[in-house]
């Protein structure tokens, strides 16, 4: 199986759990850490769901 695309960090909020099922669904995820703020995660995904996590994106 391809990696998937796209390497993104982002911070996505808590209440956004749908788009941290979709990295374990579809993506690869490298790793994930609990913050304060939501779940930061870094990850392979494909173009539509890097697209989904822009606006939490992380540098």
């Amino acid at each position: 199986m391809p990696m998937p695309a796209v390497e993104v960090r982002a911070l996505v909020p808590y209440d956004r759990g749908d788009l941290i099922s979709a990295v374990h669904e579809s993506g690869v995820l490298v790793s994930a850490e609990h913050e304060e703020e939501g779940t930061a995660v870094h990850a392979h995904v494909s173009e539509r769901l890097a697209a989904e996590l822009a606006p939490f994106a992380r540098d």
